[in-house]
């Protein structure tokens, strides 16, 4: 006897798997935007309604090493990552590091991959 494969089982995994991948990029990208927002410098208003992917983080957080380094750090606790300071976190160039809120975004699912 031949076994019977499940096309619509081996379909619905398929698209629930895309699904939730899709829901955790998108919930990357609500929390980025959130702690950016939450430690943007007061003087940054974005130049539409909303923060996007392609902010520029030096502008948004007017330069403060500072307030870069508190969202970060927020945005690790809530995704419980973990860092190595020297590679993934340069000191002093934060900004070069990460130069948009898209590059932190893709940081954050690069790490969350690897665990």
């Amino acid at each position: 006897m031949t076994d019977v494969f499940d096309f619509r089982s081996y379909k619905t995994r398929k698209e629930i798997k895309q699904i939730s991948q899709r829901n955790r990029i998108y919930e990357i990208y609500l929390t980025t935007i959130e702690y950016v927002h939450k430690h943007r410098s007061p003087d940054y208003t974005p130049p539409g309604d909303y923060l996007s992917t392609s902010a520029d983080l030096h502008a948004v957080f007017n330069g403060e090493s500072c307030r870069f380094a508190r969202a970060f750090s927020e945005l690790v606790e809530y995704w419980n990552i973990e860092i190595n300071p020297v590679e993934d976190y340069p000191l002093g160039s934060e900004f070069e590091h990460f130069p948009t809120v898209g590059h932190l975004c893709e940081f954050i699912e690069r790490r969350l991959r690897r665990s």
